[in-house]
């Protein structure tokens, strides 16, 4: 099932949860996105440890890269509600949490131990609403 705006649920009441899904199952638009225009944690934690003079010198591994948030006050980020979506890409799994949207996706599974209390994306056969990426970020494999 394809994702669909939140605003066209019927049930104004219903929260999704959040959404995971592979980064192997979205567009490479999405992924160029993510990669140039996120929020590496790790890279900002890098500089504030050794300073800006050393920032060639950071090598990304496993980054926690932020999409979707902007910064408040206390230099902390939030999620930014204009934002198509707010997402938190995982280096370690190679995955991709929409933790907010303007789209859901019906359906799902819920996710493995590694993501608990989170929905699976990339399944069409549970019981759970989750936050989604657009249909056009997402690949449909075999389509």
């Amino acid at each position: 099932m394809k994702p669909v705006r939140l605003t066209e649920l019927n049930d104004r009441s219903i929260k999704p949860v959040t959404g995971v899904i592979s980064i192997h199952s979205v567009n490479d638009f999405l992924i160029d996105e993510i990669f140039n225009n996120g929020i590496d944690l790790d890279y900002e934690a890098f500089i504030k440890e050794y300073g800006e003079d050393k920032a060639e010198e950071y090598e990304m591994q496993e980054p926690e890269i932020l999409l979707g948030f902007k910064k408040n006050n206390e230099n902390l980020y939030d999620i930014d509600k204009e934002a198509e979506y707010s997402l938190i890409y995982d280096g370690h799994f190679c995955a991709i949490q929409v933790v907010h949207s303007k789209w859901v996706k019906t359906n799902c599974s819920m996710c493995s131990p590694c993501f608990p209390n989170q929905a699976d994306l990339d399944t069409d056969h549970g019981n759970l609403i989750a936050y989604s990426l657009s249909p056009e970020d997402i690949e449909l494999k075999g389509e």
